[in-house]
This record gives structure tokens, C-alpha cells and sequence, in this order.
């Protein structure tokens, strides 16, 4: 459909009004605001027949260069140490070795379950369901104790840069016609370490710029994005950078200008998040949901996983921070929610691996939201005292 046909202005403005249904349904206190968007997104995509396409699609350049960067920023600007430096070993080690726990056992468990004739294929599709989901973490996890919910958000923002990384070596691995050892394997592990410091050297500067010469509020986001652009282009993680970004600037800026910043920043992340809710919504509506044998498989991998990463990484930490209960690691397995980034992900894969790695994605994502929206019923009405 033409994008001057008034048809599709008429689509764009449903879409609109959807996402303020959405915004007032997180106002008043409905969680997580993640299935509703998910609902609403996948009820106008279906219904949109009657006008013809729908224009709203999950754009993997969008997503990332417009809609990611704001709430990873957001998360930046909000970083409070003297609330996280008690458990930020735990959620760093969550993000890190939990990512890699996840995408290995998923990758071993397809390659032996579905015999699968390269274990690189299915170390790949581990690698893309392995990070939690910034924005539907932050949401999922309101209500939930201080401790835990700290360690389930930064986990969330940090462990998208080692599902990168990993989902990196195994295109390149794929790709090589070369035969490739173990030494060539170390020497890309260690290229992409070396663009993780460099992106946070970048995000570290250009917050510094945005703080001693630029004090304008276009241009302190502008240096933002280009922090993350820039890194996302030499092949670092952009993600890291803005992140680091954030904590910078807010500590170099004055307290009345880092108010008016998170004000516009809050802003651009509510409508970021929000967008993308609905967005995935048209996603699951449009999968034709093949290869379920496989994407179950990854389930149920993603699951164990999650149980080993969550009380090995937390029985270790108990020595060296705070212990943390039952209750909390519980809250830790089920609340590991999967969203957009392994969306896009999937969606940047070469055409013929498309339509598995999508499937996949969605099977995860609304298994993984399921759980964490029983846990969450379940923890508020039972183990939160009544006020």
C-alpha cells in the first residue's frame, strides 16, 4: 500500500491511540503492560485485512538505532551505585556467565535432540535466545523486592552485549570457508573484548563532551546516538557505550540539568518501550510457527538453563556479597523474560535461517512472559504482605 493512500494514515493513528491505551494501562497499574501491547498489537495486525497491509513492522535498523538506544540510555541516567553495589557482582556474573551457560546448553541440547549437522547452527540460535529483555524485564519486575529487581534489570541491559558477541563469532565461524582452530577462535573472543573497553572508553567521552562543552539538551542526545551508532558501526556494541554514557553523565552534570534530561529521556523510553510492545505484537501474529519441535526443544532448554545459571551464579556470590533466599533466585528463574533484541537478532539472520531462528524467538518469548507472569501473580499474592 502507497504510503500516501489515507488508508494507512487511518493505520498509523490506530497505532497511536493503541499505545496510549498502553501508556494509561501502566499509569493505573496493569502489569506487565509488555501482554497487553503484545495483545493489542497482535489483535490490529490480524484485523488489518480489512484495510490491506498493516505498516507497522518490527524494522531490525529501527529497533536498533532508534528505539534501543533510549531505554538502554534511560537505564544509565537512573544507575544509582549506593543501591546496586551490593548485588552488582551477582547481576554482572548473571549477564555474563548466565548468557553463555544459556547459550551453550541451548546449543548442545538442539544439536543432540535435532540432529543438527553443524553444532555452529545451533550455538547460534543459543546464542540469540540468551539474553533477558531490557524493556520487558524493567516492566515484568515491578512489585518484586529491591535486591532482585535490581540484579533482573542490569543483568538485562549487560548481557546483551555477550548474546552479541556470541551470535558475532558464530556468523563468522559459519561464514569461513577457512577451516578454523582454536586459535582463531581466541583471536575473535579477543577482538570483540578489546570493542567492549573501546565502547566504553567512547560512551565515557562523549558524555564528557556533552557535559564540559555542549550543554544543550538536542545535542547531549545527539552525542548519545552517536556513541552507540558509531560502536554498532566498527562492529563494537553500541548498547555499552550508551549504557556508559549515561552513568557518566550523570555524574559529571549538574543536579537541575540531569532533572530536565531524565525528564525528556523518561519520555523517549516510555514511547520506545511501548512501540515495541506492540510492534513484537504484529510479529507473533504474523509467524507461521514451523519447526515447533525445535523452538519447544530451545523452551525447555532456556528453562534448565536458567535454573543452573541462576542459583550457580548466586551460591557463588553468597561468599563474597549478599545471601539471597529461595524466594529471590525463584524469582530470578521465572522472571528471565526474552524480547526484543532476540527478536531482532533472529530478524538480521541470512534469509534461508530466518524463518527457524523467528520461530524460535516467539515460541521463547511467550513462554518465557507466560512464566513470569505466573510468577508474579503468584509472588504478589502470596508473598507480598498486604498494605
Amino acid at each position: 500500500m502507497s504510503l500516501n493512500h489515507p488508508l494507512v494514515g487511518i493505520e498509523w493513528i490506530i497505532t497511536f491511540i493503541l499505545m496510549v491505551i498502553v501508556i494509561i494501562l501502566r499509569e493505573r497499574g496493569y502489569r506487565p503492560v509488555s501482554l497487553y501491547g503484545l495483545i493489542l498489537g497482535g489483535f490490529v495486525s490480524w484485523s488489518s485485512g480489512y484495510f490491506g497491509e498493516y505498516p507497522l513492522n518490527f524494522d531490525v535498523d529501527s529497533f536498533m538505532y532508534m528505539l534501543l538506544p533510549p531505554i538502554v540510555l534511560q537505564s544509565g541516567l537512573h544507575f544509582n551505585w549506593n543501591q546496586v553495589k551490593d548485588c552488582w557482582g551477582t547481576a554482572l556474573a548473571m549477564a555474563w556467565i548466565g548468557t553463555m551457560i544459556t547459550a551453550s546448553w541451548v546449543g548442545y541440547a538442539v544439536y543432540v535432540m535435532h540432529d543438527i549437522s553443524y553444532f555452529i547452527l545451533s550455538l547460534w540460535i543459543g546464542g540469540i535466545v540468551g539474553p533477558t529483555d531490557a524493556v520487558s524485564t524493567k516492566d515484568c519486575v515491578k512489585g518484586l523486592d529491591k535486591k532482585t529487581k535490581m540484579v533482573l534489570e542490569y543483568e538485562s541491559v549487560l548481557n546483551d552485549a555477550v548474546s552479541i558477541i556470541i551470535v558475532h563469532i558464530c556468523q563468522r565461524l559459519w561464514f569461513n570457508t577457512i577451516e578454523v582452530d582454536s586459535k582463531d577462535i581466541l583471536e575473535i573472543i579477543g577482538i570483540n573484548v578489546s570493542f567492549l573497553v573501546i565502547s566504553i572508553l567512547i560512551g565515557i567521552s562523549c558524555a564528557y563532551i556533552a557535559t564540559k562543552i555542549f550543554m544543550n539538551t538536542t545535542i547531549v542526545f545527539v552525542l548519545a546516538l552517536i556513541s552507540y551508532a558509531f560502536c554498532e558501526c566498527i562492529g563494537s556494541s553500541g548498547i555499552i557505550s550508551i549504557f556508559s554514557f549515561g552513568i557518566v553523565f550523570q555524574y559529571l552534570c549538574t543536579k537541575e540539568y540531569l532533572k530536565k534530561i531524565k525528564i525528556v529521556s523518561d519520555a523517549l523510553a516510555e514511547f520506545s518501550e511501548t512501540y515495541i510492545y506492540i510492534s513484537i505484537g504484529v510479529i507473533v501474529t504474523l509467524t507461521e510457527f514451523k519447526f515447533l519441535n525445535i523452538a519447544f526443544t530451545v523452551a525447555l532448554a532456556c528453562f534448565t538453563s536458567r535454573i543452573i545459571s541462576v542459583f550457580l551464579v548466586t551460591k557463588v556470590a553468597s561468599f563474597f556479597g549478599p545471601r539471597y533466599i529461595l524466594l529471590e533466585q525463584l524469582a530470578m528463574v521465572f522472571c528471565g523474560v526474552r524480547g526484543a533484541l532476540s527478536l531482532s537478532l533472529a530478524l538480521s539472520a541470512p534469509v534461508h535461517m530466518k524463518e527457524i531462528f523467528v520461530t524460535v524467538v516467539t515460541i521463547e518469548l511467550l513462554i518465557s512472559m507466560i512464566c513470569t507472569i505466573l510468577w508474579r501473580r503468584i509472588y504478589l499474592n502470596f508473598f507480598v504482605p498486604a498494605t
